[in-house]
Order: structure tokens, then C-alpha cells, then sequence
């Protein structure tokens, strides 16, 4: 039997083959067909999680519509400007209706996009990490998977609100502090740049380490979110200049704005997948392990 080698840097010595046995498991895995499912209930779940998050920023903003140019720069700030274009048009018609009927309406069709978005990445997750489907499933398992999407949803959202308050924050330092210190404005937009990347490294580490039905270690959960959230930074910019110059918002008319947005969540779902397919790499790859493992199943493990 082989001896176990010690652990040692992996991550800097072997990030090239790392990055290229990703990118071959991205592909032999055919996780990219998952992005599409993933990118129509998050479409779905997107308008009305806007109307709820801008009726909970309404508490700490002096009116609806300062909350909601908040909610959409913070929106551009973690996805981009085109992303926050497309997402602005497709909520707009929600935005105009009564308050409280469209806040109902909303709450119920969050919950069948939550459902949907959190099922697809889950199941998309455990194809990633190869976790073997359930011999069967209880009613008790469906119900904890319902109210487990839900529990993600008010992790987002308050990872969100969070952010919110923070870019508030900043944007008082700016108006009350900057001007007096003769700091450069430099300054306070990387600030504004390492707090977004914080908060996104944050959701993806949740979601690397409660959604798939594996334990995963939590030094490479971090690991793989900062990657996937550096990655997810820098794709964000060439979606936004893809989608800024391919004309595709015009070339389908009134439907423009939709078909952007299905776009953009389908190419950051491929960011995460890609991400997450980093993760298993890294984590299997650990303590001088081969990849032999990567096209084994892995032992179930449904604790939260």
C-alpha cells in the first residue's frame, strides 16, 4: 500500500495542472448543460426578489426609490452594468404596481424560483462531485430540501442587505472623510472592490460547503471561493462588454432585456460550476493524492 505523502503548497506549486485537470473535468463531467435550467428559475426568481429586497431596504432609506437605485447600483457593483441594466427592465413592471399586492405576488413566486434555483444547483453540485442519486427519497428529505432553499434565500438576501448598508457607509466616509484627508478617490473605489469580492467570496463559500450532499473541508471551500469570486469578478467584465457590443438586446426586440438576462445567469452559472469543479479538484488533489479519484463517487453525507 502506498504511503500517504504529506501535505505541502499544492496550491501554488501545482495551480497550472490544477487548473488543467478543471478544466478537463469541467468538460467530461457536461455540467454546462445544467446552466440552463439554473438560468431560467433564476430568471424567475430574480423580479421578485428585487421587489422584496427594495421593500427591506425601504427601512433604512428615506424613500422606495432611493432604496431601489441603491438595490440596482449594488446590483451593477457585484454583476455588472448590463446585468443590472437587463434585471432594472425586466423589474420595472413589477416595481409599478400596488405595493403590498405586488410584495404577495412576489413572496410566492420567490418561492417557486428559490426552489427551482437551489434544487438545480444542488443537483448540479453533486454531478460535480459525483454524489450518487438517493435510494430513496423520504417525505422528510423533500421538506428539508424546501425549507433548506428557503434558508439559502435569506442568507442571500441578507448577505445583500449587508452589503447594502456597507456601500452606504462608504458612500457617507466618501461625502464626509475623503475630501478632509485628501485621500484619493482611488482609494475608496478599491475598498469598494475588495468589500464586493468579500461578500461574493462568502456566498459562494456557503454554497460550496451546504449544497452539495458531501462534506467538503473548509480550507478548500475558501480556497475555491476566492478563486470562483475572482473569476466571477473578472468574467463579469467580459460579459458586460460581450453583451454591450453583440447587439443581442436588439436583435429580439421587447424581449431584449429578457433574453440578456437568461445571458448573463447561464455564462455565471458556467463561472460557478467552474468554480465549484476547482474545488473538488483542489480538494481531492490535497496531501499528495492523484487524480484518480476524480472519476469516483463520493460517500454521501445529508447533515447539515
Amino acid at each position: 500500500m502506498k504511503a500517504k505523502q504529506p501535505a505541502d503548497p499544492f496550491f501554488i506549486r501545482r495551480f497550472p495542472l490544477l487548473l488543467w485537470r478543471t478544466v478537463k473535468v469541467f468538460f467530461s463531467d457536461n455540467v454546462s448543460r445544467l446552466g440552463a435550467a439554473l438560468a431560467f428559475y433564476t430568471t424567475v426568481a430574480i423580479a421578485p426578489m428585487l421587489v422584496l429586497a427594495i421593500a427591506l431596504a425601504g427601512f433604512f432609506f428615506d424613500s422606495k426609490d432611493a432604496a431601489r437605485e441603491r438595490v440596482l447600483m449594488e446590483i451593477e457593483n457585484l454583476a455588472g452594468e448590463q446585468a443590472s441594466t437587463a434585471i432594472e427592465a425586466v423589474q420595472s413592471p413589477a416595481n409599478n404596481s400596488a405595493g403590498r399586492i405586488a410584495t404577495i405576488i412576489s413572496a410566492g413566486t420567490l418561492l417557486f424560483g428559490a426552489f427551482g434555483v437551489f434544487y438545480h444547483l444542488q443537483d448540479a453540485l453533486n454531478t460535480i462531485w459525483h454524489v450518487p442519486p438517493p435510494k430513496e427519497t423520504s417525505m422528510w428529505r423533500t421538506l428539508r430540501k424546501r425549507l433548506f432553499s428557503i434558508a439559502m434565500v435569506l442568507v442571500t438576501g441578507f448577505l445583500l442587505l449587508v452589503s447594502l448598508i456597507a456601500s452606504a457607509f462608504l458612500s457617507w466616509l466618501s461625502a464626509n472623510t475623503v475630501a478632509r484627508l485628501s485621500l484619493p478617490p482611488l482609494a475608496l473605489q478599491l475598498v469598494n472592490i475588495v468589500l464586493s469580492l468579500g461578500m461574493v467570496t462568502i456566498l459562494f463559500a456557503v454554497i460550496f460547503r451546504l449544497l452539495p450532499d458531501t462534506r467538503v473541508r473548509w480550507r478548500h471551500v475558501w480556497l475555491g471561493s476566492v478563486f470562483t469570486a475572482v473569476l466571477f469578478t473578472a468574467g463579469k467584465t467580459g460579459l458586460g462588454f460581450y453583451l454591450a457590443n453583440a447587439s443581442v438586446a436588439s436583435a429580439y426586440g421587447a424581449a431584449g432585456s429578457l433574453i440578456v438576462l437568461l445571458l448573463w445567469c447561464y455564462y455565471a452559472a458556467q463561472i460557478i460550476f467552474f468554480g465549484a469543479e476547482f474545488t473538488r479538484v483542489t480538494d481531492l488533489s490535497d496531501g499528495g493524492r492523484d487524480f484518480s479519484d476524480l472519476d469516483r463517487p463520493v460517500r454521501r453525507n445529508l447533515s447539515l
